[in-house]
């Protein structure tokens, strides 16, 4: 349950590719932001595939929590670094980006440790109540972040493709 539930965390936004004859800038501002979200997503897998795997070994827990907070956090300042072309609407896409990496870099940092406790103490209502929380935690950015991607290939004159 755990494992098919851990796979909605980190990164339950795929940024589509990209149809249509926009702005070359503004299409490799779109592609960063979209690879920097399925990194994300493509480390939040493995690790509740991992945590699936290794539920009753505390010792495995806290190395596999180790590795996903030094992995997620590499890719999230990378995120950060992305450069914003002059084009319309990137500030204000690249700035919901900025806030949805801050949530995120959040969760990584206070709310995973949360998470290993009730893994560790094997309390299964603690489990379903966290990711229910961190779940609607994240949807609040996604959202965020989906209209202000929409926002952005609109007003560069590209298509996203779902």
């Amino acid at each position: 349950m755990i494992q098919t539930r851990w796979r909605l965390l980190l990164v339950p936004i795929l940024l589509g590719g990209m149809v249509g004859c926009g702005n070359a800038e503004a299409m490799k501002l779109n592609n960063a932001i979209s690879k920097t979200t399925k990194d994300l997503e493509k480390t939040g897998l493995e690790f509740g595939t991992a945590m699936g795997q290794n539920k009753g070994n505390p010792a495995k827990l806290k190395e596999l929590h180790s590795k996903v907070v030094a992995e997620s956090l590499r890719i999230i300042e990378a995120g950060k670094a992305i450069k914003v072309p002059d084009v319309a609407q990137a500030n204000e896409f690249h700035q919901v980006f900025i806030e949805y990496l801050g949530a995120e870099e959040k969760i990584i940092k206070e709310d995973f440790g949360q998470l290993i406790t009730f893994l560790n103490q094997n309390n299964q209502g603690g489990v379903q109540k966290w990711l229910n929380d961190i779940q609607a935690k994240e949807n609040t950015y996604v959202q965020k972040l989906k209209q202000a991607q929409e926002t952005f290939a609109k007003a560069n004159k590209f298509r996203i493709q779902q």
